[in-house]
């Protein structure tokens, strides 16, 4: 069913626009908020992120998850998923794909929604500048490699390495939010204090090391 409603916006991208108005896309975002520090409906958080990830091609669907402050709940399930913080909630497992998922759904929030004052001030007003560049320093200091190596997959888990994919959205996210004018100011002021960490990434060229397809195999499975 959720892969379904993928096809049918991708095939029908007009219908977003129309689906937005009814406020299905701020409901999606409230949801994926109420599962953080839950990892045991993966499978229906994933369902979420997707089909949240293909609503947010319309700028009228991120208006609508602006409004509904739906990027909190988003922000919410990061921290509950992303390796280096999600034991201060709820003492979650990590789940580097499902983390990875919201960096996605966040980047193409402010790649589609970057001039919506609203959606700006939600960032700006956020953690997730230090929330990405703490991930980048502790990623750089081999902790996620060592996590990793000594982590003990259970039957079924999935045993791919989404590290790849968590540092290219975070640089992607921080580019972004240091280019953008109503967020710049306050991003490159946190990445002159952290500049040490900053200066190792910030020429990097994400394509490098992330093709399309990989990025749509975790968008859209």
């Amino acid at each position: 069913c959720c892969q379904a409603f993928v096809v049918l916006l991708k095939n029908y991208p007009y219908v977003i626009d129309e689906i937005s108005t009814l406020g299905i896309m701020s409901d999606f975002l409230k949801l994926l908020g109420t599962f953080a520090g839950n990892n045991d409906n993966v499978i229906l958080i994933e369902c979420f992120l997707r089909n949240s990830m293909v609503m947010c091609t319309s700028r009228l669907a991120i208006e609508q998850a602006a409004v509904s402050s739906g990027l909190q709940a988003v922000f919410l399930l990061l921290h509950s998923t992303l390796p280096t913080s999600s034991e201060t909630l709820n003492n979650a497992s990590p789940n580097s794909r499902i983390a990875s998922q919201c960096l996605a759904l966040i980047e193409r929030m402010i790649s589609v929604g970057r001039d919506i004052e609203l959606l700006m001030r939600q960032i700006t007003d956020s953690e997730l500048v230090e929330i990405l560049i703490n991930y980048l320093e502790w990623e750089s200091n081999g902790t996620y490699k060592a996590q990793r190596h000594n982590h003990t997959f259970a039957e079924g888990e999935d045993q791919v390495d989404y590290g790849t994919h968590l540092r290219v959205f975070s640089i992607s996210i921080l580019k972004r939010l240091s280019n953008n004018h109503r967020t710049s100011m306050k991003t490159r002021k946190i990445l002159e204090k952290h500049s040490k960490i900053w200066s190792r990434y910030k020429d990097q060229d994400e394509s490098l090391y992330l093709s399309r397809e990989n990025v749509m195999e975790l968008l859209e499975g």
